[in-house]
Order: C-alpha cells, then structure tokens, then sequence
C-alpha cells in the first residue's frame, strides 16, 4: 500500500533485560496495526507470547502454529497467546530471532482481531527455526495496549527491540483515482478500490480496460468443514463517468451447533454479476455452494460433500467438498469444505480433512492488504473429529481450521473463508464463515 504505514513507537531493551515489551495507549486512529521485532530468550524456550489489552484469558484467543526446526515440523491448534519465536538462550551468543505480528481491525468495537505472524531464529550453525503464526482474538473492544514477552515469564536480553507501526487503509483523492467508493489504494501503477461491505462505485472519469474480482462469503462449519464462498474473476471491463454501480458484499454464515447443519454464506453481487456463497458443513452430506460444505462424520461412512461452482459458471467459482468415505474406525473424522482453487479433502482414518485451497492473487493483497499472509482468498474450512482433537487445516484463503468447540476457527474476514468443523454436540466459538470482497482495479 502506498505511504500507509506510520511508525508509532520503538521499544529497545537495556541492560538486565525486561520480562515483557509493553505498547500502551496505541492511537485508534489507523485501521491495523503491525509489530517487527528482534528478540532473544534468556532461557531455552524461545516462544513470543502476544497479550492484547493486558487480557491473559487465553480462551480468548485461538491460534494455529506450523514451524520447523531443523529437520521436525510442528503443527499446533489450541488456545493460547503463541504468535512467534525469537531466539534461544541455547543459540549462538548475540544471535537473535526475528519476526512480524499483523493485527487487523484493532481499533474496532464490532469485529474480532484476526493476528498473523511469521518468525525465523537459527544460530549461525545447522540449526533454525521457521513460523507462521495464524490466529484471533475473540473480544470484539478496541486494542489500546499489545504486550510481547516469552514463554514461562523468561527475560528478553538486552538489545531486543520491537517497533510498532500503524497501518491505514485511506482513500486517496489526488491524481490518479478515477472514481469514488470503497477503500482506494494505487501501488504498481494501479489504482484500486477494495470493499469489505456494501457501497458503490462511482466512476469520476471514464474507464476502460479495469479488472475485478467478486467473492461471496464463507459457509459455516458444522460437524463438516465449511466451503469458501464462489470467487469471479472479469478483465477488460469499462465503466462509465457519472454512473453508479452498486455493491453487495456477502456475508458468512453464521456458525452452528455441531450436531445441526451449518449455514450458507450469502452472495456478492456487482456490475450485473455474482457469486455464491459457500456451502455449509453439515453431520450428514455438506451443502451445494460457490463451494462445498464438507462431509461430516458418522459411522455409515457414506456422505458426500456439497458440490461446488453453484451458480454452473465457466470458469467455476468453487469445488465440491470432501467426502466421508474413508473413516476405517472412531472417532469418525469429518471432511473439508472445498475451496476456490480446489476440493476439500477426504478424511482417513481418524485423520480429519483438510479445507480446500483457494487462489493467488498476491499483488492484489499486497497492494490491498487483503486476503491472507500468502496473499490467497476463498479457502475451505478444515475437518473436525468426535474426539474433538487437533482438527484439518483451514485451507489457504482464509479458511478456518477444524477442531473442538474451543479450537475450531472461523473463515477469516473479507477472504470468503469457510468456517473450520466443530464436533457433534459442540457449539463452535469461532467456526463462523469469512465474510466476502470486492476488488477493482484500473491504470493510474
């Protein structure tokens, strides 16, 4: 995004180290924030714990981690407060970890925070470590105070450091921008327009050759994971001057009991085009949607996913679900919902499935600051089990990740994520599915 980003403070430690980094009294006057750090443990854990609002509740927050370190890769879901790694005190002297924290939507009172964080250590040897970091806060209050510090109440050594920046999503007006509506950005010689609800667009100026793409919102997940909403790419689009041009942008379904069938998203509509929200997930046969809802899990191991691409749209919005046909024995795993770039996958075993991919539009979400940390959009919802243990990944494209009651997630917001599986009986926290988004382009 271009001049969006404002440093607002840089804490370094000094000599005897100090047990957190603490940013207090954040302005609310920018839309996200982001945390660059460098760090070192005085002990041999390593973990970078992330507090908002001096909340240490940690059913608050959900996260999910994937790291290697050296030749072992973890993967991790429960509720915590882990979003990085910084170095070992085990790690060569002076050495130190590095890393981001993204917070969306902190300064909102209605919207929960999704967090993202990526880190790497290593010691100068044969020895690193590699995350990412996916997570959200539930309490929907306005984040004024973000507190660092490490696992078990270790020190940071002396010269960590971390720097907080405030990200704003502004609309420009200068030279450049030929219409009015949405969230208006220009980077690599485009001007783009992001809605993440409802407005319009109103051309200021012809235009010609634009492009755009439309995603609906989410399917919840239910006992099955939840399909991402229909994804619609146009090219060589004009618009006119003085002409408005309507926007609705959809919303996720809302999250469900595990035992009941989940709930649609709604559809996206611009321009004279749609697309269609994603299937729920369901206990028996997932929902028909831009793309499916998953399977869930029963003993007669003969269910279907919700077929996708709804709207028979050529090229399709979606794919179908994942099936539940090849859970040998209990606890009976249930299927990911499908996403915009492929299926949900098919449990095996007691091995949940995982949500289906969605699509790289990456210059999009850098540009944007949309979509999820690889720049994808319109993910499945992972699978979940009756044991209610580690769920299916949450496909990328901000799908949610199956789980438990406490551990499954919702699509992430403005992604048309599906929603992650909850077990049978269950009623899901956060297995909401990702509300929808509209994105123009055009030359500068």
């Amino acid at each position: 995004m271009t001049s969006s980003i404002t440093k607002i403070q840089t804490i370094t430690v000094g000599s005897g180290g100090a047990i957190s980094i603490d940013f207090t009294n954040i302005p609310q006057t920018y839309t996200d924030l982001k945390i660059v750090y460098s760090a070192r443990d005085t002990a041999a854990y390593g973990t970078l714990r992330v507090a908002y609002n001096n909340d240490g509740t940690v059913g608050n927050y959900a996260y999910r981690q994937f790291y290697r370190e050296a030749t072992t890769v973890v993967g991790d879901s429960q509720n915590e407060l882990f979003f990085g790694n910084v170095a070992k005190n085990s790690y060569t002297a002076s050495t130190f970890g590095t890393g981001d924290v993204y917070i969306a939507n902190y300064a909102s009172s209605t919207l929960s925070k999704p967090t993202l964080g990526d880190a790497a250590s290593q010691t100068n040897g044969t020895t690193a470590i590699v995350g990412n970091f996916l997570g959200n806060y539930a309490p929907t209050t306005a984040i004024t105070r973000v507190t660092l510090s490490l696992f078990s109440g270790s020190n940071f050594t002396e010269f960590s450091s971390a720097t907080l920046y405030g990200i704003s999503e502004y609309v420009e007006s200068g030279t450049g921008s030929k219409a009015t509506g949405g969230t208006v950005t220009t980077s690599g010689g485009y001007t783009y327009h992001t809605f993440y609800s409802s407005g319009t667009f109103a051309p200021t100026a012809s235009i010609t050759g634009a492009e755009y793409f439309l995603v609906a919102g989410g399917g919840s997940g239910g006992q099955g994971g939840g399909g991402a909403g229909g994804f619609r790419y146009f090219s060589a689009q004009s618009f006119t001057s003085g002409t408005k041009y309507p926007a609705i942008i959809g919303a996720g379904g809302v999250r469900v009991q595990g035992g009941n069938n989940g709930n649609n998203g709604t559809n996206s509509v611009f321009n004279g085009t749609s697309s269609t929200g994603g299937g729920a997930g369901n206990p028996a046969n997932g929902s028909a949607g831009g793309s499916g809802g998953g399977a869930g899990g029963s003993s007669s191991l003969s269910y279907t996913g919700g077929a996708g691409n709804a709207g028979s749209y050529s090229p399709v919005e979606g794919y179908a679900g994942g099936n539940n046909q090849g859970a040998s024995s209990s606890p009976y795993a249930s299927a990911g919902g499908g996403g915009a770039g492929g299926a949900g996958g098919a449990p095996s075993g007691s091995n949940n499935g995982w949500g289906g991919v969605g699509v790289n539009y990456s210059t999009w979400a850098t540009a944007t600051g949309t979509g999820d940390v690889r720049g994808y959009y319109a993910g499945g919802g992972g699978g979940s089990d009756a044991s209610g243990g580690i769920g299916g990944a949450g496909g990328w494209g901000g799908g949610g990740n199956g789980g438990n009651y406490q551990t499954s997630t919702s699509g992430f917001p403005n992604t048309g994520g599906g929603g992650g599986a909850t077990v049978s009986g269950s009623m899901g926290l956060r297995n909401n599915g990702g509300s929808g988004i509209l994105i123009i382009r055009y030359t500068t």
